[in-house]
């Protein structure tokens, strides 16, 4: 017989019911197999022959089947193997011209290759047989995996690790840091301790001492919690470097199970909260924060303009009712101002009242606007601008997240919680910019009248640009002088001037060309002049948001 498959083993998904399991490999007897039982949590059970399955097909060449007993094994994975022992036991005697030996010898050989291959294959790395047939074990490339260490990515495949080798060889010093401080720490408890059990000896000695001790210690921990900067406290400081602790106040979502006991205290109403729909709509709500922004994270308020449609960074001040921004704004006042034209030949004096209603009624005012901004000759040249805001310095709002790190050795988590929150602010910033596509067309031949393209972008363009470049030298141009025009320059009349793009959709659109060509001006006189169609390459761009 031959071996005519190149397989040695199948998998089986069981599904409570089925018992009979065929499969295609050639084997010589029963215990050439091994059957192999996951289970869905990866359980894996080397199944016994004739207690827990028989078999059927030895020495076939189309291969055999295996059938379980028992109860039908439920979901998981079944995998039968062929595994045999790298032997050879037929001897050969010489006979005639058949040379025994030589043929033994050769089937030797081979048993021997089998055996030094089954050596190599024990002394590496080898996965279970219940892993899926398919399954990459393919190394990353060199490039990829240069410096990094072995890892496994969620299918169980070969993967490079995130962290160089040079960072994962930091972590034991910055670890060693970390059991220092941690052993300060036992240090300082330990001598604490001792002083308790002073402290405990002269209890016995004196109960109403010790509670009056008792009461002291409580009044001075109470003491130094309310001098310590509170959860939710703001503070001002330098954007690149908020405190330790703090999260800058621009808006962006954080997680709230980084800071846990700050989301609590917003689902407890301790800070001023608003729904992220009243947050997105109503950008004076922007003062106060949101519990919960999307699922697990919780939304900053935004002090600092940074969100998209803020009103800006903000001045702070005492009042009553809701926590709103309240945008700028003058208190009703009067302008004095000579008008001319009275009974008497001279100026006089009249009064308008600006008021949140407007103008006073019944006053002639000046036909020429009062808008002119000029200096007083005595403050120096008035500064003016969109906003209205004293002098000051410009900072970076911020709130008290967290407080007392625990357990002892952690402490630098408040570097990387507070890092974190920056970090959020800056992508939120970014995620906040709008983006677009572009496409732009290969030159396109066009003559007067209306043409139809198409273009791949798949949404309806907000933009739209045509760019002419000139073949010759003309108009007082030379060749290879580019025009970049808008969507639409047409001037309509007998000849039509210029090009329009209109019915754009999300595959196309429509490009017009008038009878008389393209506008552009005369390099010399500066004075609109025509190019027809073939003195130029035309090109469309076209650019959609997204």
């Amino acid at each position: 017989m031959t071996v005519s498959t190149t397989g040695s083993s199948a998998q089986f998904y069981p599904n409570g019911a089925t018992t009979h399991f065929p499969f295609r490999f050639r084997f010589f007897q029963n215990s050439d197999l091994k059957v192999f039982w996951q289970d869905l949590t990866g359980n894996i059970e080397l199944l016994r022959l004739n207690s827990d399955y028989t078999v059927q097909g030895a020495g076939a060449e189309d291969g055999g089947a295996i059938d379980t007993t028992g109860v039908p094994l439920p979901n998981g994975t079944l995998v039968v193997s062929r595994v045999m022992v790298a032997t050879q036991l037929t001897s050969f005697r010489n006979q005639g011209e058949f040379f025994a030996e030589i043929h033994e010898d050769a089937f030797d050989r081979l048993i021997m290759l089998v055996q030094q291959t089954i050596d190599s294959q024990g002394r590496g790395l080898t996965i279970p047989p219940t892993d899926p047939l398919d399954i990459n074990l393919e190394l990353p490339s060199s490039v990829i995996r240069a410096g990094k260490l072995l890892a496994f990515d969620d299918l169980g495949q070969p993967a490079a690790s995130n962290l160089t080798l040079a960072q994962l060889e930091q972590q034991p010093a910055l670890a060693m840091e970390a059991a220092e401080a941690a052993v300060a720490a036992a240090n300082a408890a330990g001598v604490s301790a001792g002083n308790s059990a002073t402290s405990a000896s002269s209890a016995n000695a004196s109960k109403n001492a010790a509670a009056g001790s008792a009461t002291a210690a409580a009044a001075s921990a109470k003491s130094a919690a309310d001098a310590g900067i509170q959860l939710g406290m703001s503070s001002w400081g330098y954007r690149d470097q908020p405190f330790k602790g703090f999260g800058l106040d621009d808006g962006q979502e954080l997680d709230r199970a980084l800071y846990p006991d700050f989301a609590a205290a917003l689902d407890a109403g301790l800070m001023p909260v608003v729904s992220q729909a009243l947050w997105d709509s109503v950008p004076a709500n922007r003062a106060c924060f949101v519990a919960n922004s999307s699922p697990g994270k919780f939304r900053m308020r935004d002090r600092n303009g940074i969100s998209a449609g803020s009103l800006g960074a903000v001045f702070e001040r005492g009042g009553s009712g809701s926590v709103l921004i309240k945008q700028d704004q003058f208190q009703g006042h009067k302008f004095d101002w000579m008008q001319s034209g009275s009974s008497t030949g001279g100026a006089t004096l009249a009064s308008i009242n600006v008021t949140a209603a407007g103008l006073d009624t019944g006053v002639t005012y000046p036909k020429s606007p009062i808008g002119k901004i000029i200096t007083d000759g005595a403050n120096g040249t008035p500064r003016f601008g969109s906003e209205t805001y004293p002098t000051h310095a410009t900072g970076a709002w911020m709130t008290r997240l967290f407080g007392i790190i625990t357990p002892l050795g952690s402490a630098e988590a408040a570097s990387l919680a507070t890092a974190y929150a920056s970090i959020a602010s800056r992508v939120a910033v970014l995620e906040a910019r709008p983006t677009y596509r572009k496409w732009t067309s290969e030159p396109l031949l066009l003559n007067a009248g209306v043409r139809e393209f198409g273009h791949s972008l798949g949404v309806l363009p907000a933009l739209a640009s045509v760019t002419l470049t000139l073949k010759v030298a003309v108009q007082g141009w030379q060749a290879g002088a580019v025009f970049y025009l808008a969507s639409s320059m047409f001037a309509p009349g007998t000849p039509s001037y210029g090009h329009q793009i209109s019915n754009m959709s999300e595959l196309g659109f429509t490009i017009t060309v008038g009878t008389g060509g393209f506008i552009i001006m005369n390099g010399s006189s500066y004075i609109a002049q025509s190019l027809v169609p073939s003195q130029v390459d035309v090109r469309v761009e076209l650019k959609a948001w997204v």
